[in-house]
C-alpha cells in the first residue's frame, strides 16, 4: 500500500469549503484508485490458485504447490475491498449538495455567471492592454536615458564634454 494515511491529502484537516471538495474528490480518486488495483489484484490472484482446467482433452501438467492460503488471501482481499468500499461510500457522503432549484433556474444561474466571466474577461483584456502600452512608454523611456548616458560617457572619454555637462556628472556620481 503506498498511501494509507490521508491526511496526507489534507483529510483530516479543517479546510474552506471550496477547497475541502477539491480534497473531497482528490480522496475520493485515490480510493476509486485503489479499488480498482485491489480488484485486479484479486482476480490475478484467484486466476492464479484456480485449479488448472483441460483443453481439447489434453493431459493436465501436475499442479503446482502452493506455498500460500488462496483461500485467507481471497478473504483478506475481500475485507480490505470492503474497507476501501465503505471509506469511499463515507467520502460520497461528504459530497455537497446540489444547490437548489430546478434545472432550469441552474442553467440561467450558469448563463449569468458566463456573461459575468466574459464582461470580467474583457475589462482585464484592456486593463491589459494599457499596462503594455504603459510597458511600452517605460522601455522606450529607459531606451532614451540609456542612449543619452552612453553618448556622455562616449564624449567623456573623448573629452568634449562642456563644463556644465561635467558638474552635473560630477553631481550626479556623488553618492
Amino acid at each position: 500500500h503506498r498511501f494509507n494515511d490521508m491526511s496526507a491529502f489534507g483529510g483530516d484537516q479543517p479546510t474552506p469549503r471550496s477547497t475541502a471538495c477539491v480534497d473531497l474528490l482528490s480522496q475520493m480518486q485515490f480510493k476509486l484508485n485503489r479499488l480498482s488495483e485491489l480488484l485486479f489484484s484479486t482476480v490475478g490472484e484467484l486466476q492464479l490458485s484456480a485449479g488448472h482446467v483441460p483443453v481439447n482433452h489434453e493431459d493436465l501438467a501436475a499442479p503446482s504447490s502452493t506455498s500460500y492460503n488462496a483461500a485467507e488471501r481471497s478473504k483478506g482481499f475481500a475485507s480490505e475491498i470492503m474497507g476501501v468500499y465503505k471509506d469511499l461510500k463515507t467520502l460520497i457522503s461528504k459530497l455537497p449538495d446540489p444547490p437548489p432549484g430546478s434545472e432550469e433556474e441552474q442553467v440561467v444561474l450558469i448563463a449569468g455567471l458566463q456573461q459575468e466571466h466574459e464582461k470580467l474577461q474583457e475589462e482585464l483584456g484592456y486593463e491589459h492592454e494599457q499596462a503594455l502600452k504603459q510597458l511600452v512608454n517605460v522601455q522606450d523611456l529607459y531606451a532614451l536615458l540609456a542612449d543619452d548616458e552612453l553618448q556622455r560617457r562616449q564624449q567623456a572619454s573623448t573629452g568634449q564634454l562642456s563644463k556644465q555637462d561635467a558638474k552635473q556628472d560630477a553631481f550626479q556620481s556623488k553618492p
